[in-house]
């Protein structure tokens, strides 16, 4: 399994019913091919650099999750077909937990 992170800029003005909506369709994802949701992170609302979908801003989450290739298809897929969705980006990481613990030295400066 490989180590995955995903970040989604929803809708500003969806509720967080919707959010969490999108949570739990990932988190089945993630679940249905064996794989492990490690952090959600929720960044909240921030002004994007330029227009998306006529959007001014969004509402920034962050995934990190380990899982078969197959789930970022299908995630992609999900997330391509939402319209609640403004962009999504998701990267493999390399190294796995290595990276992990460089972010949380990074964070206690």
């Amino acid at each position: 399994m490989n180590h995955y992170e995903t970040i989604v800029i929803v809708q500003p003005q969806l509720p967080d019913a919707g959010i969490s909506t999108i949570q739990k369709k990932i988190e089945t994802l993630v679940q249905k091919y064996e794989g492990t949701i490690s952090k959600w992170d929720d960044w909240g609302s921030r002004k994007l650099s330029y227009k998306i979908k006529k959007q001014t801003s969004g509402h920034y989450v962050y995934i990190l999750y380990e899982a078969k290739p197959q789930v970022v298809r299908e995630i992609e897929n999900m997330l391509n077909l939402s319209e609640d969705i403004l962009k999504h980006l998701t990267i493999r990481r390399t190294g796995g937990e290595k990276n992990n613990e460089y972010a949380h030295s990074k964070e206690s400066m």
